[in-house]
């Protein structure tokens, strides 16, 4: 955090009032001396006759002076309006400098407050439970119940890694081809075979790249995971919320310095994490009985796709295609 600078001057070589005093004098000891040094140079040199002569020389020769007196006059304006600029600036320069000494104690400010919340966030994401697993690990438990929630998903990461054509041979041979092979896993296979024993009907959903038909069943799924367990993961979410709602809306830092707070919050989270973060906010989802109760969507997923803090999960990780499209759907008119 940044800290205020000190003053490069201590207060003992600062200008004093005395010195001030004393300059004032001796602008006055200089000024009445050209003066008086003037007046005795006109009385001394300015002799053409008879005394009432002198007397009229030295009065037209001290008219001259009027047009000099004039001048200093102005002079002495310009020096006033000159001050003024210069006090001017020196009003700016501290505006200036009270404004960068404000600027810095709202960082530190927002820096306390971030830091807190991201610590808060680490030390809820360490004590998470989720039946069997803590911590980050429960993330995975809860993505895993997502796929079990729904027997088309069973095969669905084992088809993300496969391309369209490589889907359609092992859906028309109704076996895993050698090239599918290849790119599978053992569970993969295992999981891929088990849902081809029962038809292709799993492949067919998944070849079937219709919005409506793939947001109905991840809502489903969802919510039947979610109905049983979310409230382990209701504080995770709400902290997460008004952490990134902190970033984008206080007041304490310029919009320039809201991406990079965004990137802390984003090298805290694992995919295990991101992907539920996803899924939480792809698409309305109510639960029986607290219809009224918002999970991710719309506040939180807006936050998500603002930030970009979805930007490293990998895409293969998501169940299907078509959902990156349903969440930029979703969001990406809100911006």
């Amino acid at each position: 955090m940044s800290q205020l600078s000190p003053p490069t001057k201590s207060r003992s070589k600062e200008p004093s009032i005395w010195s001030d005093i004393f300059k004032l004098i001796l602008i006055l000891a200089v000024v009445f001396s050209i003066w008086s040094g003037a007046w005795y140079w006109i009385d001394g040199h300015i002799n053409v006759g008879t005394i009432a002569e002198d007397i009229a020389a030295r009065g037209q020769f001290g008219d001259k002076f009027g047009a000099v007196n004039a001048l200093f006059a102005g002079f002495a304006f310009a020096g006033i309006i000159f001050t003024i600029f210069m006090q001017n600036r020196e009003i700016k320069q501290t505006k200036i400098m009270l404004e960068e000494q404000l600027k810095d104690s709202n960082k530190q400010r927002f820096d306390s407050t971030f830091f807190q919340l991201l610590t808060l966030h680490n030390d809820i994401t360490s004590k998470l439970s989720d039946v069997e697993t803590r911590g980050r690990e429960a993330f995975r438990a809860f993505h895993a119940r997502i796929i079990l929630s729904d027997p088309d998903f069973r095969c669905y990461p084992a088809l993300q890694k496969l391309d369209r054509e490589e889907i359609r041979r092992v859906k028309d041979a109704r076996s895993i081809v050698d090239e599918a092979g290849k790119k599978l896993g053992s569970a993969d296979v295992s999981n891929l075979q088990t849902s081809l024993e029962e038809g292709v009907s799993s492949l067919e959903n998944y070849l079937d790249d219709s919005l409506p038909l793939q947001e109905r069943k991840i809502r489903q799924a969802y919510t039947k995971a979610a109905e049983l367990h979310v409230d382990n993961y209701s504080h995770y979410f709400r902290n997460l919320y008004h952490t990134l709602r902190y970033i984008k809306e206080s007041p304490l830092i310029e919009d320039a310095e809201r991406p990079r707070y965004a990137k802390y919050v984003r090298s805290q989270l694992s995919e295990p994490e991101l992907l539920c973060l996803f899924y939480n906010s792809l698409t309305k989802i109510e639960l029986p009985g607290r219809e009224k109760m918002e999970l991710g969507y719309p506040k939180m997923g807006k936050l998500l796709h603002h930030f970009d803090i979805l930007q490293n999960l990998p895409p293969r990780s998501l169940l299907h295609p078509s959902h990156s499209k349903i969440f930029e759907a979703n969001y990406a008119e809100a911006e």
